[in-house]
């Protein structure tokens, strides 16, 4: 199968973007306290590619049936970063 070239250079060049991006949530969460306002920013960023998959959903449809589990982790994992955040210090 051969992907259309402009797919193709988007795809390579938003995997090594995303590799940064992992390295990122392992940096923030590796110390032994993690770095919870960078884990925020992180979240957020996670949170607004999962609010991309819900425009794409409603203006052009359903995309592959493993979308939908990306969706659910992107929307997921910001309230759990959040959640344990505030079990971690809770506000003052």
């Amino acid at each position: 199968m051969h992907a259309d070239p402009t797919v193709d250079s988007h795809v390579r060049f938003m995997g090594s973007a995303f590799v940064g991006y992992g390295l990122g949530w392992v940096e923030a969460a590796a110390s032994p306290t993690p770095n919870l306002p960078r884990l925020r920013f992180l979240a957020g960023l996670m949170a607004l590619g999962g609010a991309s998959r819900l425009i794409t959903r409603a203006t052009v449809g359903r995309p592959h049936r493993f979308h939908d589990l990306l969706l659910g982790v992107e929307l997921a994992a910001p309230v759990a970063v959040e959640v344990l955040g505030r079990l971690e210090r809770p506000a003052r």
